[in-house]
């Protein structure tokens, strides 16, 4: 089945989300909530073309305040800081429980670092794991939890 994807423009209209489809001239509707947008607009269109629901794709287009844009934007970029500087501590805590981890106990090593001796564990793991080689780290990390949600495309205007 092709799988068409359509543009669903959303901004606010007193407590609602109004929805336009710029490419199907009068398809609109509208929702209380951002998170339905995306369900209302596909559901709005299969409905207008007469096709089912899963050969419908909406990439969202959200119309906001600029100032709300600009706060947004802020916010990313420290949402993207926070992300590097999340790695950078990670890797730093890695190569720290690493050293100490001949000398001293997981609690000790806990106390040292601020974090609980179970993250010590789970360090001291994935240290291991990594050591055993990349076919190890492969099946490792298949085994570990994946959202199946997946994200929207999302443009914000």
């Amino acid at each position: 089945m092709e799988v068409t994807t359509y543009t669903a423009r959303a901004g606010r209209s007193g407590d609602w989300w109004a929805i336009s489809v710029p490419e199907l001239p009068g398809v609109f509707t509208q929702t209380k909530r951002l998170d339905q947008v995306s369900s209302m607009a596909q559901e709005a269109i299969a409905l207008f073309l007469d096709v089912p629901v899963r050969s419908v794709q909406v990439e969202l287009s959200i119309n906001v305040d600029p100032l709300v844009r600009a706060d947004l934007k802020e916010v990313e970029d420290l949402r993207a800081q926070a992300e590097v500087a999340a790695a950078n501590y990670a890797t730093a805590m890695r190569a720290l429980v690493g050293r100490l981890n001949p000398k001293y106990s997981m609690r000790d090593i806990a106390v040292l670092t601020g974090v609980s001796f179970q993250r010590v564990g789970q360090l001291l793991a994935d240290q291991r794991v990594r050591a055993a080689g990349p076919a190890r780290v492969a099946a490792f990390a298949s085994k570990q939890k994946v959202s199946s949600k997946a994200k929207a495309k999302v443009k914000v205007r």
